[in-house]
């Protein structure tokens, strides 16, 4: 297990954050394999099926996913206690924890109806779409566990091993989408089938080395008090990423609805300005990883300073990073919308490009936010996280109400530059502030930390 409570060490920082870079990448690379397979394999229509439908499985990624993922935080806490009995008892609730959140996801298939009238998806789209978002709903424990064993075994230290397991499991994914969309037929429905079974398959197999290799985690059963004596700290942190981002994506919803009304060309563009968007991204979204498991770490030891040292130097090698990004961008930005959407109409590339040229100034912004928001949930800090969930919510849904609704693809842009930008500067600034006060604090001034379960 590789700990990071004693003092501060580039190269084991390096050490820890390159594999979970070459992760990210892999994953990013996986998943345009994958749509470039859907771009070819698939009718248009399913194309746009998915891009209308786009942000459900965002929903469902942060409602499950994310919360799983903190519960990951939760016991990585546990690990930089160094409390054997403290780390098999908040291990345990994390598992309780992740069969709750399969059975939420699950009971969101009784939903399909009214949230494809809600997301005013386009009638000709609406029964395609049914199939999809049934299938997206019924990976939910594939999602809970897969995103919980990953969190441990980063918080452990084990970068190398989860990166292996990852790289193994996507290889895969490309290939199922492949079969189920032409062998098996399940059409716009094999995008998310594809990624339950590769999740399951993952999950599998972090389960068993977790079990052959840390049965610190698993050895004996915790009495009923003691269980209950941390649940609601661990729903806490678990909600705290996924309560920020739902609010979040209340205007993602809007914004949403309001594209969904635009032409078919419009609505493509919009998923593949994303997908591009992420890709280019990929070093920068390691840093959140990295930040999350190695602050959670030092609160739980109580090593205040040394956190915010980590956190401001992952902060500035990010922004190093995305000046690198920036000439990519504008370099690539065309074979890449080539390569990733294949054969479209000339204005859906032309929109794309356009999308990441801009944006693209925004990217120091976007790591100044993913980096805080990380560290923020890593250090319990829940209430700043949610009033800024709240506060960008209610912007981008003014936003989509007043500008998007009254004007074209262009004002979309436009309105997702600001929104980076207006969200890296005010949750960085946060952030930093926090970190600030905790080092000078020590083991005081954490108004919301709890680094007991």
């Amino acid at each position: 297990m590789r700990s990071f409570t004693r003092r501060y060490s580039g190269k084991e920082l390096a050490a820890f954050l390159l594999p979970i870079m070459l992760v990210e990448l892999f994953s990013q690379l996986s998943g345009l394999m994958n749509t470039a397979v859907m771009s070819r394999v698939l009718e248009q229509q399913a194309i746009v099926t998915i891009s209308a439908c786009r942000v459900y499985p965002l929903i469902h990624s942060n409602l499950i996913g994310a919360t799983a993922t903190g519960f990951g935080v939760y016991v990585t806490r546990s690990i930089g206690a160094s409390e054997p009995a403290r780390l098999r008892l908040s291990a345990a609730q994390a598992i309780a924890g992740a069969w709750i959140l399969t059975a939420v996801g699950m009971a969101l298939i009784c939903a399909v109806g009214p949230l494809i009238v809600w997301a005013d998806i386009p009638p000709e789209l609406r029964e395609p779409a049914r199939g999809y978002l049934v299938w997206l709903f019924a990976g939910s424990g594939a999602l809970a566990f897969y995103n919980l064993f990953m969190g441990l075994l980063y918080g452990l230290g084990e970068s190398v091993l989860a990166g292996g397991i990852s790289v193994a499991g996507m290889a895969l994914q490309p290939i199922f989408t492949f079969l189920y969309a032409r062998t098996a037929g399940l059409g716009v429905r094999s995008a998310p089938a594809s990624q339950m079974t590769g999740r399951l398959i993952l999950a599998a197999v972090m389960l068993c080395y977790l079990l052959a290799r840390h049965r610190e985690l698993f050895g004996g059963r915790p009495r009923m008090a003691d269980f209950w004596d941390g649940w609601k700290e661990l729903w806490r942190c678990g909600f705290a990423k996924s309560a920020m981002l739902l609010s979040i994506l209340f205007g993602t919803f809007m914004l949403q609805r309001q594209v969904n009304r635009m032409a078919p060309e419009c609505i493509t563009a919009y998923m593949y300005a994303f997908l591009a968007e992420d890709l280019f991204m990929v070093p920068v979204y390691a840093c959140p990883q990295a930040v999350s498991a190695i602050l959670a770490q030092n609160a739980g030891a109580g090593n205040f300073r040394l956190a915010r040292q980590y956190y401001q130097k992952i902060l500035h090698l990010s922004w190093a990073i995305c000046a690198g990004l920036l000439a990519a961008v504008w370099l690539l930005a065309p074979a890449c919308v080539r390569l990733l959407a294949g054969p479209v109409p000339e204005q859906v590339s032309v929109l794309v490009v356009r999308w990441l040229h801009v944006t693209s100034l925004a990217f120091p912004a976007v790591a100044a936010y993913a980096i805080g928001r990380a560290a923020m949930q890593a250090m319990g800090r829940y209430r700043l996280m949610w009033f800024w969930g709240i506060l960008e919510g209610i912007l981008r849904t003014v936003l989509a109400v007043v500008l998007i609704s009254r004007s074209g693809f262009n004002t979309v842009i436009g309105t997702f530059f600001g929104l980076y930008t207006l969200n890296g500067i005010g949750i960085g600034t946060a952030a930093g502030r926090m970190m600030k006060k905790l080092a000078a604090g020590g083991n005081h001034g954490a108004e919301d930390h709890c680094v007991s379960p």
